[in-house]
């Protein structure tokens, strides 16, 4: 500050100028006003707001934070403690009253976690933290505080709880259990009074209608369609969201130009929400809710999808799950049905065989000298297919009892049955059964690899065209299984025969019963393996099998 005595002309006095300056207090200004906006950028990021109370008389200062969180005015909304309070749902309001008197009674400050009505209605998830102000005599003036927006969080962690519900529930309930469930929490979580999930049939112009909340059921409506097949083309705006193929609020049903009515019985709609779910680019189920005390809002679509989502594919692994369970009871009554054939065919077929081979060793032992060479022949052929009759028998009835029994499982030195086999087998002698590298130790039944690969070394020896040939066994480790070879030299599978090569009584040479690789396959893929064949290079076949270990 500067003081100087001015002189004007003439016989006037002298004048006092005073000057201030003021540049400090203008930063000191202009800084506090940026502190200020920092403040309420870093409030408005973390959705924090502060609050002042007067306790004396119940004024509220609020920042614009706070006006903001709560999505009112300060231009009509007054806060006092009252009329704060009064935003507290009655679930929490005496608790929060409790907290604050106990605060102010033990002066200390508080952190706890209530609700709060914002001016739409909606209800958000704040934790308040307050500190107590005393004055010189240490009675209570103030409590300054804040309100941390927590909705988020906590609709976070009532998703994750509701998701392991779900998932448990899917472990133990039924399938209907577990669509009334996932819509009366969607319902709940949404606030609603109506909830219900609908699968959208292939053909994409065909509702079925599935579920309903447990509270629709009972008390909204008396519609009963469950099961119901249902047209698109007549469905009401619920199904917007199959044409949108994106979620579709309506907050003003009544409004709405296109609305088709509801049918006899139905609660008279409001709003109403639903979210279309989608597989491989088609809808497969509408899941949606209805008339929430106040508008709908993204919060409801996040939870909707979220849930909808998850219940598509908890009930997809329950249909999934059902329809292995019938596949398997259908595959144990037709196995059961076949071993049963295969008893009553062993006894109904074998009894007159047997008379007929009988019948042909009397003949040739009685008559056999008065029988000319093309009798005896004829003989013969007749004795030969008897045998090979009843061989076919016995194969069918191995064949049935196959996976009949449980497996006995134990390790297999596959290069000591090789060695057995080859030794057992009635191999021609211009025929070298060969071992390319160690052969592995198999984990499975010991007769049953023992068939397999005896049925392999006797399918490619009878099928050789030469005199003289090699069959090769080998295997390498694929990581959780081994691969195990068998490969000839002959004259190969053509490929249009590869196909129903492992059928069974297919056989490419007379007088074989069409058996042995059909069973071979049957014990591979009970076993969880897999069995292929392959061009063997430059000649031959190759019979691959993937064996688990």
């Amino acid at each position: 500050m500067m003081n100087d005595r001015a002189r004007p002309s003439g016989d006037d006095e002298p004048l006092d100028v005073t000057a201030t300056d003021i540049t400090r207090h203008t930063q000191l200004e202009q800084a506090l006003r940026e502190t200020k906006a920092q403040l309420e950028q870093v409030q408005r990021i973390a959705r924090l707001g502060d609050w002042d109370l007067d306790i004396v008389s119940g004024a509220i200062r609020w920042s614009e934070a706070t006006y903001r969180l709560l999505g009112l005015s300060p231009e009509t909304f007054t806060p006092t403690f009252e009329s704060a309070v009064a935003l507290i749902p009655e679930h929490d309001r005496e608790r929060v009253q409790q907290e604050v008197g106990r605060a102010l009674r033990e002066r200390r400050d508080y952190r706890m976690e209530h609700q709060m009505q914002r001016g739409d209605g909606a209800l958000l998830s704040f934790e308040s933290s307050a500190h107590v102000v005393c004055n010189v005599r240490g009675e209570p003036v103030r409590l300054v505080g804040t309100l941390l927006d927590i909705t988020e969080r906590k609709r976070a962690e009532v998703l994750l709880h509701t998701r392991l519900r779900l998932s448990e529930l899917a472990q133990t309930g039924s399938l209907e259990e577990l669509m009334r469930a996932a819509v009366d929490e969607v319902e709940a979580l949404t606030d609603s009074r109506i909830g219900f999930f609908h699968f959208v049939e292939p053909d994409q112009e065909n509702l079925s209608l599935q579920m309903w909340s447990t509270n629709t059921f009972q008390s909204m409506c008396q519609v009963q369609e469950m099961g119901r097949h249902y047209p698109i083309s007549r469905a009401g705006v619920w199904v917007d969201c199959f044409h949108t193929r994106a979620p579709v609020i309506h907050n003003d049903y009544a409004n709405l130009p296109h609305k088709k009515g509801l049918p006899p019985g139905h609660t008279p709609l409001v709003r109403d929400l639903a979210v279309p779910v989608l597989r491989d680019g088609r809808v497969v189920a509408i899941m949606g809710v209805g008339n929430k005390p106040v508008d709908y809002t993204r919060d409801d679509v996040d939870i909707l999808q979220d849930l909808a989502s998850l219940a598509m594919d908890l009930v997809a692994r329950k249909q999934a799950e059902a329809a292995f369970i019938r596949r398997s009871e259908e595959l144990e009554r037709i196995n059961a049905e076949l071993e049963e054939f295969a008893y009553v065919a062993s006894h109904d077929l074998k009894a007159p065989l047997r008379a007929v081979a009988n019948l042909a060793l009397v003949i040739d032992e009685d008559a056999a000298d008065r029988l000319d060479e093309e009798n005896r022949r004829r003989l013969r052929l007749l004795r030969d297919r008897i045998k090979g009759m009843d061989r076919l028998i016995d194969g069918m009835l191995r064949y049935a009892r196959l996976g009949s029994s449980p497996i006995r499982r134990t390790e297999v030195h596959l290069d000591t049955l090789l060695r057995e086999l080859t030794d057992e087998l009635e191999i021609p002698p211009g025929f070298r059964v060969e071992q390319e590298g160690p052969l592995p130790t198999l984990c499975g039944d010991p007769l049953q690899l023992r068939q397999i690969f005896q049925n392999l070394l006797a399918n490619v020896i009878d099928h050789h065209d030469r005199p003289e040939g090699t069959v090769r066994v080998s295997a390498h480790d694929a990581g959780d299984a081994w691969i195990v070879e068998v490969a000839d030299d002959g004259p190969g599978i053509p490929a249009h025969e590869r196909a129903r090569l492992f059928r069974m009584f297919f056989t490419g040479k007379p007088g074989h019963t069409g058996i042995g690789l059909a069973m071979a396959r049957k014990i591979v893929l009970t076993s969880g393996g897999q069995i292929e064949v392959r061009d063997n290079v430059p000649r031959g076949a190759c019979f691959r099998i993937t064996w688990p270990k």
